[in-house]
């Protein structure tokens, strides 16, 4: 079973806590239209100065269309998702 696992860290690089946003992975096809899309939350909702927070979110059977992804915190606005596939902290 294909699995794709999406890792990086979100950094607070301003000189004030700041609220985490949810993220938001969208998997694109060759001509960039998205494909399918997912939203999770990190373990911190806020982050003090400088201070950063890994992630790692899975999606199981991904799309075999799939040639590139967006990963970007959710605007204002966005309606809500609920939270797909489930999200574990980096070891």
């Amino acid at each position: 079973l294909p699995v794709l696992a999406v890792k990086g860290q979100v950094v607070n690089i301003s000189d004030e806590r700041r609220a985490v946003p949810r993220l938001r992975v969208g998997l694109l096809d060759a001509k960039q239209h998205e494909l399918y899309h997912w939203t999770f939350a990190l373990s911190e909702t806020e982050l003090e100065p400088k201070q950063a927070v890994p992630f790692v979110t899975r999606l199981s059977s991904p799309p075999v269309d799939v040639r590139d992804l967006e990963l970007r915190f959710v605007q204002k606005g966005e309606e809500a998702e609920p939270e797909s596939p489930p999200t574990t902290p980096n070891p």
